[in-house]
């Protein structure tokens, strides 16, 4: 009896085993037959493409550079007020001032607000109108 507690204590308290660590952490293999490690992390390659490689934009023709400058920030602010122009046309509506909601006349709140009106209302039409036909008949009548 003795001989399987200790057995049972063995089992509790054996020592955890390290757990295996990798040399390389950004690496992984391709099988566990391959010897060639592949990286997980790719650098961009340093050879430059001439055939995708950006073409110069055109001159405007401005004379000197700073000529240059300013026709170029007279374009942008150009394509800036189109764009603005475009996305104030599409901000503001009936219901929108810009990024801020204002709503309609009709919402949920005066939907309820009328049945909450409407309702008694009718009720009352009703009882006047079925007066003396449906209720408040004199019982020997």
């Amino acid at each position: 009896m003795q001989a399987s507690l200790l057995l049972n204590q063995r089992a509790v308290a054996a020592p955890a085993r390290p757990a295996r660590r990798s040399r390389r952490p950004l690496v992984t293999r391709a099988h566990n037959d391959d010897d060639e490690p592949l990286p997980l992390f790719r650098l961009p390659s340093q050879e430059v493409d001439l055939k995708k490689a950006p073409k110069p934009t055109p001159s405007l023709g401005g004379k000197t550079i700073g000529d240059e400058l300013a026709l170029i920030h007279k374009e942008y602010r150009k394509a800036e007020d189109t764009a603005r122009s475009q996305m104030e046309a599409k901000l503001y509506s009936s219901n929108w001032a810009g990024d801020v909601y204002v709503g309609s006349n009709w919402n949920i709140l005066t939907v309820l607000y009328l049945i909450f009106m409407l309702v008694p209302i009718f009720g009352l039409l009703a009882a006047w109108a079925s007066y003396g036909v449906y209720w408040g008949l004199m019982p020997g009548m």
